[in-house]
């Protein structure tokens, strides 16, 4: 423990290696030949594990849990255990098949460090469901590091409502209806529709927008 708070210190004072000394072995299950050994650091809410690399830039850890505390205080939700499984170029297409190799799998994130806040949002509302893609990317792009509310409007929001694949997604243009929303309705309700809408049809997530906005989509 006190090697980890060792760790921790030094990743914020600059560049670090760490050597394989340091690491915390994950438990052996029967077979040694199954434990992971790369490299992982327990930090405020977040477990860190580098997969590819084994140097930290200065700051990392610290920026890591000042966007947890931030997003906790933005959507009000405490946060749960999470996992970033951090790759310097990418995770491999058998952790994010969409081959983006940036994703989450429920509260573990896989990816790289620019888009951590991005996947960080989706690891956090993991616990409110599957809403339509427009809303699970949109409040995703919102609650990123650095959104500037610039949209493209090239969908509009009936356009995007359709959508089932996050690929054929504008994400700039679901930011921006999903930042309208929160300006209108306030992150309360944004997220109690969040909720309501997950794993629903078009039709009744155009439903439950009356319910719970209480103005029609149109």
């Amino acid at each position: 423990q006190q090697r980890q708070r060792d760790n921790r210190q030094h990743a914020d004072d600059g560049l670090i290696t760490m050597p394989r000394a340091r690491v915390v072995l994950a438990p052996l299950l029967l077979v040694v030949a199954c434990a992971d050994d790369s490299p992982r650091y327990e930090l405020d809410g977040l477990t860190v594990r580098t997969e590819d690399f084994d140097e930290v830039c200065g700051g990392s850890f610290g920026y890591f849990e000042r966007r947890l505390a931030w997003l906790e205080r933005e959507t009000e939700l405490p946060h749960q255990p999470l996992t970033f499984n951090w790759y310097l170029n990418g995770a491999p297409d058998k952790k994010c098949s969409t081959g983006t190799g940036n994703c989450t799998g429920g509260r573990t994130i896989y990816g790289e460090w620019i888009s951590f806040s991005h996947e960080l949002a989706h690891a956090h509302l993991d616990r409110l469901g599957r809403p339509r893609v427009w809303l699970e990317e949109g409040m995703a792009v919102m609650l990123e590091d650095g959104w500037a509310g610039t949209v493209d409007v090239y969908q509009t929001p009936s356009d995007m409502m359709q959508l089932d694949d996050p690929l054929d997604l504008d994400y700039a243009d679901a930011g921006g209806f999903t930042t309208y929303l929160r300006e209108r309705y306030g992150m309360a309700r944004l997220l109690e529709y969040f909720k309501a809408g997950s794993r629903t049809s078009v039709a009744e997530s155009v439903r439950i927008f009356g319910d719970v906005f209480g103005d029609s989509f149109a």
